[in-house]
C-alpha cells in the first residue's frame, strides 16, 4: 500500500514531466547567444518580484498553520522563511552584472533599469497570487507543497541550465547567475527538509493530501508560465 507521501510523489509525476518537457527542454535547445543572454536579464529582473515576497510568504504561511492548529508545520515553515532572506538583491546584482555583459557585446544599450523598473509581467502576479491566496485559504499548509515544487527545480535541473548556459556563453557567465548557482547547490538540503516535513505532515494529516497535491501542481504551473514568459520575452533588443 502506497504512503501518503508516495501517493503525493505519483500524483505530481505528470506536471513534473510536463515542465521538463515543456519549459526544461526548450530551453536546452536555445543555442542562439544573443536571445539566452536577454533570457536572463529577463529571468533576474522579473525574478525580483517572485522572490522579494518569499520570505514573508513562508512566516505568514507558518503562522496561519499555527492558528488552524497544524502546529508542527507552522514552525517547520516559520524555521525555514529565514532561508529565504534577501535572495532579491541577488537577482538585483545578476541583472546588473548581466547587463554589464550586454552592453560591452553588442552596440544596442540597456540600463538594469529598463529592466528592474518595468511593470510585473503577468506571470509573476500570478506566482504571487498563488501564494498569497495559498496563506489566506483554509489551507495555508499547501505552502510545503509550493516550496517542496519549486526549490525541488534547482535541485534536479539547476545544473543542467547553468552547464547549458556556460557551453552557449562562456563559463565565465555562471559568476554572474549568482541566484541560479546558489539554488542549485542549497536546495539539494532545501529539498531534502521540505520532502521530510511534507512527509511527517502527511502522516499526522492524510486528509491534506487531495490540497497539497493542487498546491504542488499550481507552484509548477505558475512557476512554469514565468519561465514561459522569459522566454517568449527574450528577443533582440534591437
Amino acid at each position: 500500500m502506497l504512503s501518503s507521501l508516495e501517493k503525493y510523489e505519483s500524483a505530481l509525476e505528470s506536471e513534473r514531466n510536463d515542465f521538463n518537457d515543456k519549459i526544461l527542454v526548450p530551453f536546452l535547445s536555445l543555442t542562439d547567444e544573443k536571445q539566452l543572454l536577454h533570457f536572463w536579464i529577463c529571468y533576474c529582473s522579473d525574478g525580483v518580484g517572485m522572490t522579494q515576497p518569499v520570505e514573508m510568504w513562508i512566516k505568514k504561511a507558518g503562522e496561519r498553520c499555527i492558528d488552524l492548529g497544524y502546529t508542527v508545520l507552522g514552525n517547520q515553515l516559520i524555521k525555514h522563511a529565514i532561508h529565504e532572506a534577501n535572495h532579491d538583491k541577488m537577482m538585483v546584482e545578476d541583472t546588473k552584472n548581466l547587463v554589464d555583459i550586454w552592453n560591452k557585446k553588442y552596440e544596442s544599450k540597456v540600463t538594469a533599469e529598463d529592466f528592474l523598473s518595468a511593470p510585473l509581467k503577468s506571470s509573476v502576479i500570478s506566482y504571487q497570487a498563488l501564494h498569497e491566496n495559498t496563506i489566506k485559504s483554509d489551507a495555508p499548509y499547501g505552502q510545503i507543497a509550493i516550496e517542496y515544487e519549486i526549490e525541488r527545480l534547482s535541485a534536479t535541473i539547476g545544473l543542467q541550465v547553468l552547464q547549458h548556459s556556460g557551453k552557449v556563453l562562456g563559463e565565465e557567465i555562471l559568476s554572474s547567475l549568482s541566484f541560479l548557482t546558489d539554488h542549485s547547490r542549497i536546495d539539494v538540503a532545501h529539498t531534502e527538509y521540505n520532502k521530510k516535513a511534507l512527509s511527517q505532515f502527511l502522516i499526522s494529516s492524510p486528509e491534506t493530501l487531495d490540497n497539497l497535491i493542487i498546491s504542488g501542481k499550481n507552484a509548477l504551473k505558475t512557476y512554469g508560465a514565468f519561465v514561459r514568459e522569459c522566454y517568449l520575452n527574450s528577443v533582440y533588443l534591437d
